[in-house]
């Protein structure tokens, strides 16, 4: 199908979420990072499949992905105080013009939909030799780390995410994510990071909404966002 790409990614991850606006400390100290992307604001859809949190599948204009768990997820002592839970997926997404279609489709017959705006500041690491490197470019890396922050808005609440996402070879991928989490936490965090507030997105999603939450779409009515 022509305009059409595929890729398929595993990777190792770890997350917070806090139900509040972004702390300008918080931002300030991400601002110490070397070589900072700041993206435009994004809105993602997401299926919430109740009562599973090993699938999630994302939706965002010509982009559809689908992420299942490859492990349960495992506490992560990061240094400092920060303690998470990482875990371990896989992830497939296809680029196509019929992605747009496939969203008016699965909200026409019901499924539970929730709308996501995201602001994301990006800083992506290199891991060449096992110890990391601020990569200062916005190009994928075929190896390494992304350390993201990013301001969340759902049906008019506000909320952030600390996270980290290795890429790569499967078998590095969590020594990757632990070296990456110690350095970036040598020093600790102006915010409490601690493992009950620790969640990958579909977790969360589920949180936010339960079973029986969801009688139409969040964020956004069926005519468009």
């Amino acid at each position: 199908m022509s305009g059409r790409t595929t890729e398929m990614q595993p990777s190792a991850e770890i997350r917070w979420f806090h139900d509040e606006p972004l702390p300008s400390e918080l931002r300030t100290w991400f601002g110490r990072q070397p070589s900072i992307v700041e993206e435009n604001t994004r809105t993602d859809t997401y299926i919430v499949f109740q009562g599973s949190m090993a699938v999630g599948v994302k939706l965002r204009g010509c982009r559809f992905e689908i992420k299942a768990q490859r492990e349960p997820p495992r506490d992560l002592d990061c240094t400092n105080g920060v303690v998470g839970r990482a875990d371990a997926w896989v992830k497939f997404s296809l680029a196509s013009p019929i992605v747009t279609d496939l969203q008016a489709a699965i909200a026409t017959v019901g499924a539970p939909l929730v709308q996501v705006n995201k602001r994301r500041l990006l800083q992506r690491y290199l891991l060449d030799d096992g110890a990391p490197k601020p990569a200062r470019t916005d190009r994928r890396l075929d190896e390494g780390c992304l350390f993201e922050l990013t301001a969340l808005e759902v049906s008019e609440r506000t909320f952030w995410t600390l996270g980290l996402e290795a890429f790569g070879a499967v078998e590095r991928l969590d020594a990757n994510l632990a070296a990456v989490a110690a350095h970036i936490f040598a020093e600790g965090c102006p915010r409490s990071l601690c493992r009950d507030k620790s969640f990958s997105y579909p977790e969360w999603l589920l949180r936010l909404f339960p079973a029986g939450a969801l009688t139409e779409p969040a964020g956004f009515s069926l005519s468009g966002p």
